[in-house]
């Protein structure tokens, strides 16, 4: 992700970039979560009124408002999809793996 963009986690087909990764988890929300990236490098998650609940480090966001991201924290999209978040310059993962 580049700064000043977002992208959309969840299994809807608008969510392009990751729905694919995401359809097999029936718990995930069709639109669970968005992360985004300020222009400074800032980035941030805030879920979407997502049934089963968005956790940054096993603590649950409430919904509509941002939270943080730092390198290295878990974000888990309800009981059982886990991402790691890696920040700083990476390129988008290519294998399709969920980290």
């Amino acid at each position: 992700m580049t700064p000043g963009n977002t992208l959309l986690l969840g299994r809807d087909a608008s969510a392009y970039r990751t729905g694919n990764l995401l359809e097999r988890y029936d718990n995930v929300s069709r639109r669970h979560a968005t992360v985004g990236m300020e222009a400074d490098g800032t980035a941030w998650v805030r879920d979407e009124h997502s049934t089963n609940g968005t956790f940054v480090n096993a603590t649950p966001l409430r919904s509509g408002v941002r939270a943080p991201l730092r390198d290295g924290d878990t974000l888990r999209l309800a009981a059982d999809c886990t991402l790691e978040v890696v920040l700083g310059g990476g390129a988008d993962r290519a294998d399709g793996s969920d980290r």
